[in-house]
C-alpha cells in the first residue's frame, strides 16, 4: 500500500497535520483513509469499528468534521463524492459534471469503518462495499482528490486538501484530483 499524503489547509493551520490516501486494498471496495496529528476535533467521535449500512446515509456532512474523497474517470466530466462523519454516518454521490447533475449512488452499499486512536493522532479507515455494477465502474484507473472538513471546539471550520486550485475552497475543481489511482491498486501522487 502507497504512503499517506498531506493535505494541506486552506488558510494556515499549525494545530493539525492530516495526511490521506485511497487505495483498493479488497476487490469490489475503494478504501479512503485518513490520519490527523496534533489538536484532534472533539466532533471525530470515538475509537473502534463500525459497519454502516443504507439507514447510516446522511446529507450534509459537511457541516462538521467530515472526511471527504472524489473518484473521477480519466477524461470523464462526471465523478463520485464520498463523504464519511465518524458521529453522524457516512454517503456517496454521482455528479455528472463539476457540481452539476447530483445523485445518491445506488450503488454504494454500506461502509466499515475503523478507527484507532493514540495519544498523539487519529486514523480512520473507510472502506466502501459497492454493487457489483459500480464495482465494475470504478475497476479503470481513476483520478482521486483527497480532503477534509475539520470543526474546531470554538465552532471554527478549516478545509484541507490535496491541493486548493480556487480563490475559497471547492474540493469539486477537477484540479485537486492530485492522485492517480490504477487498475490494480497502486497509485501516482501528485501526478497531475
Amino acid at each position: 500500500m502507497t504512503a499517506l499524503v498531506a493535505l494541506i489547509p486552506f488558510l494556515a493551520n499549525d494545530r493539525l497535520f492530516i495526511r490521506a490516501r485511497a487505495a483498493r486494498a479488497v476487490p469490489g471496495a475503494l478504501t479512503f483513509e485518513y490520519e490527523i496529528s496534533g489538536e484532534i476535533p472533539a466532533s471525530s467521535g470515538q475509537a473502534g469499528e463500525a459497519d454502516w449500512s443504507e439507514t447510516d446515509r446522511r446529507d450534509g456532512l459537511w457541516r462538521t468534521t467530515c472526511f471527504e474523497a472524489f473518484v473521477a474517470r480519466p477524461g470523464e466530466p462526471g465523478y463520485w463524492e464520498f463523504n464519511f462523519s465518524d458521529r453522524v454516518g457516512w454517503n456517496v454521490y454521482r455528479f455528472s459534471g463539476q457540481r452539476r447533475g447530483m445523485g445518491r449512488e445506488p450503488g454504494a452499499l454500506g461502509v466499515r469503518r475503523q478507527r484507532t486512536e493514540r495519544s498523539t493522532h487519529a486514523h480512520w479507515r473507510f472502506e466502501v462495499r459497492m454493487s457489483s455494477e459500480l464495482a465494475r465502474e470504478l475497476a479503470g484507473p481513476l483520478d482521486v482528490s483527497l480532503a477534509a472538513v475539520m470543526e474546531s471546539a470554538d465552532g471554527r471550520f478549516s478545509h484541507w486538501a490535496l491541493a486548493h486550485a480556487c480563490a475559497a475552497p471547492d474540493f469539486h475543481a477537477r484540479a485537486g484530483f492530485r492522485i492517480s489511482l490504477g487498475a490494480d491498486g497502486r497509485t501516482g501522487e501528485e501526478t497531475k
